[in-house]
């Protein structure tokens, strides 16, 4: 399973593009349980640009991890 599949079942959606339609806390609280290195940096990135439709890439999972956190304050400024 990989991380976009992962938060799909963790935020109980039927469809992957569920997640874009989903209020941005319920993925952060799933997120926030998963330690980065559960993950391949590969899918972090891919989590990145699907969720934020942005084209960002990272060296680290756990970096991509804090951006996704982070995400609707670096959003708003």
């Amino acid at each position: 399973m990989d991380l976009l599949d992962y938060l799909q079942f963790g935020c109980n959606l039927t469809y992957l593009s569920d997640l874009t339609y989903t209020n941005i806390s319920t993925w952060k609280f799933v997120i926030s349980a998963i330690v980065p290195d559960e993950f391949p940096l590969k899918d972090w990135n891919e989590a990145v640009h699907y969720l934020c439709r942005e084209k960002v890439e990272f060296d680290s999972a756990a970096r991509a991890k804090e951006y996704l956190l982070n995400y609707e304050q670096q959003k708003n400024t």
